[in-house]
Formats: C-alpha cells, structure tokens, sequence
C-alpha cells in the first residue's frame, strides 16, 4: 500500500473500526512518490463518551517511515484518551506529509423499556425506546428497515432494542408476561363446629384483600357462625365471594348398648354425629382386651360378631381417636357397651 491515506488508516484502524459516520474533507497537496494519488487529509470519529481508543502496539508498522504525533510522540502507535483533534506527521525519503484526526465525544442515548413486569390477558405493552431522532432495532431484526421508537407487547416474552446515533450504540432488555384472570372460591357452606375454628385463606398472590368485618389480611379465621365474606383486587380486576357457616356441637354420640339380632333396630354398633373429620379409628375389646373390631371409616359399626362368631350379651369396651377438620388436636374418647340378645 504506497497510499499515504492507507499508511494512515492502518495507523488509526483501531479508532476507524469502532466509528460510525466519518466525515471527510480533501483539498490539494504536495506530491509525495510513495504517496500516490490520495488528497484525503482529514477525518472525523465519533464515539461514545469516556471511550479510550488506540492504535495498537502491535499495529502497522512500516520500515523506513518516521512519525511525529502532535504531542511529540514519535511512536508509530498512539492512544486516545479524550475529545481534539490529532495529528501526525510521517516522512520517507525526505518527504513528510500530514495527516488529522477529529474525535467527538458522543453522549450515549439512555435507554430504559422500564421492569420486568406482568400483564393480564387481552392486554398490550407498548414500550417507548426515547430518543427521537435515532436509528432502532428491536429484537434482533437488524435487517427490517424502518423500525421506530415504539413498539406494541402482545404476547409473553422478552424484549431488546438496540438504539443507536452516530459512534454509539445503548441496550435495553424487558420481559413480559401475561396472567389469567384470578378465581376466587371460599368453598360450599359448612358446618361449624362448637369450640373449632377454620382457616379461610383465598390464595391470590398480590392482591387487595377486603373482609365483612373491613380487615385486610390475606387469610380469616373463622371462630363463630355466621356469614363470611371477601373482595380482592388485583391487577386483573375485583373478585367477590361469600360463605356460611351454620353453628353445631358436632359431639360424636356413641351409644351404650345395641341389640344385633337382625330386626333392623339397633343391630350395629357404631359412632352417630360424624362430620368434618380428617382422622377417624374405632375399635372395641372384650373384657380380657382383646381386640375384636376395629374401622377408619365412620359409617363402619360392629356387629356383635368375631369372624363370623357371634359374641355373647355383656359389657364390652370401645376406645375412639379422631381428628376434626381445621384442628390439629387429636381428641381420645372411650367408654363402655352393653350388647344384649
């Protein structure tokens, strides 16, 4: 390459390559043999602010070409640390030419798509990239021409905008998301039992919570009879529902005798009043403790028999464990039986 422009390009290629839109000037010159036809002696960078250019240490270098930087560095390589214009003078064979460079410092385009955030269904994001004026490309489509600052969210996903001016180029990256419609159920009405309490919790994450009695916690506890009821607004919209809980003692009834003797009355023995259970065992011994019924379903009874064997009319004793719904407490009865025939 016997061009001086060329010399000079290589010397500052590192500058060159990370810029966009030089600006160029010519105006005649001395000849130089080795120089060649090449009037180019001025150009322009931009780049982003703050950023250091070098030629590299290891860049070009010409045997018998001398360089004189305008700081009196006679380096073949030089670095950029600030905004000016720089020049450098390079001779061969007692000719010496000179040529500039003017780096601009350009302010970044800021650039903010805002969080992260969730959008319920049906709705639409539009994400505005600022800097009118500037060249925009949004999710990787670098070929599509005429993209613009805005840009319409629909679906679930993750956006980037690459935003550029001349010499410098700005990022920015969002997700978004898109919620179903909260639902919202208390359950069918119950039954209350006499000393219980139940955990009303709706289970809607971020939402407004509004009770009957105006508390706001995400969760109830209902400890009395009564009509319950909640509004929750959340980023979807308002929800309402309503539950009744009627009052009950609840006591398991077992009774003391039965008559299995196959008429239809009172022939089995088992437990009356069961309701809202989460643990149930019934069992029922002979006077020497041995073990001759036993049942984890309520609606089970004992019927006077022993694998098939009828047992004879007598005292009997019977033990009980059971869990109620919504209580943790393990409640133990017992007592005795009298089986007639």
């Amino acid at each position: 390459m016997k061009s001086f422009y060329r010399i000079f390009f290589l010397l500052i290629f590192a500058v060159l390559t990370q810029t966009k839109g030089i600006a160029q000037s010519t105006y005649p010159t001395n000849y130089c043999p080795w120089l060649g036809a090449d009037t180019v002696r001025y150009h322009q960078a931009k780049v982003c602010s703050g950023t250091v250019l070098h030629t590299g240490r290891e860049g070009v270098y010409f045997s018998g070409y001398t360089y004189k930087w305008d700081n009196g560095s006679t380096n073949h390589w030089f670095t950029f640390t600030s905004a000016g214009l720089y020049w450098v003078e390079i001779t061969k064979d007692a000719c010496t030419i000179r040529d500039s460079l003017e780096i601009i410092y350009v302010t970044p385009p800021k650039v903010n798509l805002g969080n992260d955030t969730t959008l319920c269904l049906g709705d639409s994001l539009v994400l505005d990239a600022g800097n009118p004026g500037a060249s925009y490309e949004w999710n990787g489509n670098f070929n599509t021409p005429n993209q613009t600052q805005t840009f319409v969210v629909k679906n679930e996903g993750k956006y980037r905008v690459r935003v550029a001016v001349p010499g410098c180029v700005t990022n920015d990256t969002i997700e978004v998301k898109f919620k179903s419609p909260s639902t919202l159920s208390l359950g069918e009405d119950k039954l209350l039992c006499e000393g219980d309490s139940i955990l009303l919790n709706p289970g809607i994450m971020n939402g407004k919570y509004l009770w009957q009695d105006r508390s706001t916690k995400p969760y109830f506890i209902v400890t009395r009879p009564g009509t319950y009821s909640v509004r929750i607004d959340d980023a979807c919209g308002s929800f309402s529902d309503t539950i009744k809980f009627t009052g009950s003692n609840c006591k398991l009834y077992v009774p003391n005798a039965f008559t299995p003797n196959n008429d239809g009355k009172n022939d089995v023995f088992k437990v009356v009043g069961y309701d809202n259970l989460s643990f149930f065992r019934f069992m029922v011994y002979n006077r020497w403790g041995a073990e001759l019924f036993s049942s984890s379903l309520p609606e089970r009874g004992w019927d006077g028999t022993l694998k098939g064997n009828l047992q004879p009319a007598g005292v009997y004793v019977w033990v009980l464990k059971y869990k109620k719904k919504y209580n943790p407490e393990s409640i133990l009865q017992s007592g005795t039986v009298l089986l007639i025939r």
